[in-house]
């Protein structure tokens, strides 16, 4: 956080893998690594949220969330009614049975401890499909058979059903068995944690999962799992991304920079300029890769990513209202098909894999290769501003074209806005925080082509006063007999 400051990166959240915890094991604290008194101050002095990381299996042992969990009886069971071990970061592990009746009051306490102990702003649930290193069951004690049986007429993938996860024989409460409860135990942890965060008293609570199910998005969001630091991959998290759009997360991102392997500068700066623009945006990487945060990776990473968070937290609130005036229905981050369903263009692999629409008002046009210094964007039919430069590069009466655009490092990915609309940005002269954002605007108007001896621009305002009521949004109408950027 200090470097960060020094160089003058905007930082909201300090997320934490399982470092911070005791042994490995969930709800627990290193006291020695973060003593939770001077861990609670140094979020304070750099006015940070602090996202802890929760995995799904519970340790095995002598420590309070195991044996609490044991005297509830809310543990996932074998086929011979013991409690099914399995192996995860901490060594042997069990995994809580959300279908339990005992289960909802055990999360909450274990939750409500745990924030006592240190204030968290959201909670990071990973390994929750549930993922474990034992295919099936582990056997510690080797005093019992083990369940695993994966006699399916059909094996998904080649794989067997319990490679790397539990037994599909695994019994649930009533005697339910994995193997109908194995593909919803990510959904009902996210609702039981949703639930009981709201319960401890987070009022905004915030939830990123792994493991996803239909429905899912209604109680947290999912980022794209252990993705590599390669070219291929960033571009692959644009169509993750419209993928998941469809799948009911609009709210969603990849580990900018790559999670496993080295990064390289040129890479990182690149996806810093996407990243930046995704909805969810984090850089995260492994614990054996370098180090990636932007300024330990030289001038062109560094300057990069100063000015596209600058220019990410320049929109953010008008970003932010896009999702809060959907009300949880249609999406934000789309593809140009689902705003020019009738262009056959936009279904070129071309265009699905490089080009992004924000709304409907701005499209994002990232460089994707090594050595890349100009972009070529399809423009739809519709007139089209140069974002930042603010020329005309299409009118809406004209040929839809290919516009070839610098795309240089040390700057913003390329931007443009489609003409009629309006929208609004801030200044972030000083700003490093979501907190720092002033209440000031201005607005930026994208005049149409003439209708009727018009120029014609639209959009909305909101006032978060209140999220559920929609009175708060202010329609904005803006005409001109005479524009000069017509």
């Amino acid at each position: 956080a200090k470097n960060f400051k020094k160089n003058d990166i905007h930082l909201d959240i300090m997320w934490s893998d399982i470092d911070y915890m005791k042994d490995l094991g969930d709800f627990t604290i290193d006291n020695d690594r973060y003593p939770p008194e001077q861990f609670r101050n140094y979020l304070k002095e750099y006015n940070l949220r602090f996202v802890p990381i929760i995995d799904a299996g519970i340790a095995v042992g002598d420590n309070e969330a195991f044996i609490e969990g044991q005297s509830r009886d809310v543990y996932i069971k074998n086929s011979w009614g013991k409690n099914l071990v399995g192996k995860v970061w901490p060594g042997y592990t069990t995994w809580v049975d959300f279908s339990h009746p005992n289960a909802s009051q055990y999360w909450e306490d274990m939750f409500r401890k745990f924030h006592e102990k240190l204030p968290f702003g959201g909670i990071w649930l990973d390994m929750n499909e549930y993922a474990s290193f034992c295919n099936g069951e582990c056997n510690p004690w080797e005093d019992f058979p083990t369940s695993g049986d994966d006699d399916l007429p059909h094996h998904a993938g080649g794989a067997l059903p319990s490679e790397k996860t539990l037994s599909i024989n695994a019994r649930h409460y009533n005697n339910v068995t994995e193997l109908y409860w194995h593909n919803i135990n990510g959904l009902v942890e996210n609702y039981e944690t949703r639930k009981a965060l709201k319960n401890v008293g987070l009022n905004d609570v915030f939830i990123l999962s792994r493991a996803n199910f239909a429905g899912q998005g209604r109680y947290s969001t999912i980022w794209f799992g252990d993705n590599g630091a390669t070219y291929e991959f960033m571009q692959l998290s644009i169509s993750q991304a419209f993928s998941y759009n469809i799948f009911g997360f609009p709210f969603t991102g990849a580990d900018i920079c790559g999670f496993i392997w080295d990064t390289q500068p040129e890479l990182c700066a690149r996806w810093m300029q996407l990243g930046a623009f995704f909805p969810f945006a984090r850089n995260h990487n492994a614990l054996d890769a370098k180090d990636q945060e932007p300024y330990v990776l030289g001038d062109d990473v560094l300057i990069t990513s100063q000015v596209s968070l600058k220019a990410r937290y320049s929109i953010l609130k008008w970003y932010f209202s896009r999702f809060v005036e959907l009300n949880g229905t249609g999406t934000v981050f789309r593809p140009l098909m689902w705003q020019y369903p009738q262009d056959d263009t936009v279904y070129t692999e071309e265009v699905l894999n490089s080009q992004i629409l924000i709304s409907d008002i701005l499209m994002l046009t990232p460089a994707l290769k090594e050595g890349q210094r100009t972009v070529w964007p399809y423009l739809p039919k519709d007139k089209w501003y140069n974002f930042r430069q603010g020329q005309k590069l299409q009118g809406s009466q004209d040929k839809p074209l290919y516009h070839e655009i610098s795309a240089p490092l040390r700057d913003v990915l390329p931007i443009m806005i489609r003409g009629g609309t309006i929208m609004y940005n801030q200044s972030t002269e000083g700003v490093t925080r979501v907190t720092h954002l002033s209440n000031e605007y201005s607005l930026i108007i994208a005049l149409s082509d003439e209708v009727n001896g018009k120029y014609l621009a639209n959009g909305t305002f909101m006032t978060i006063n209140d999220y559920q009521n929609m009175d708060n949004i202010i329609c904005l109408l803006y005409t001109s007999p005479s524009p000069r950027d017509s």
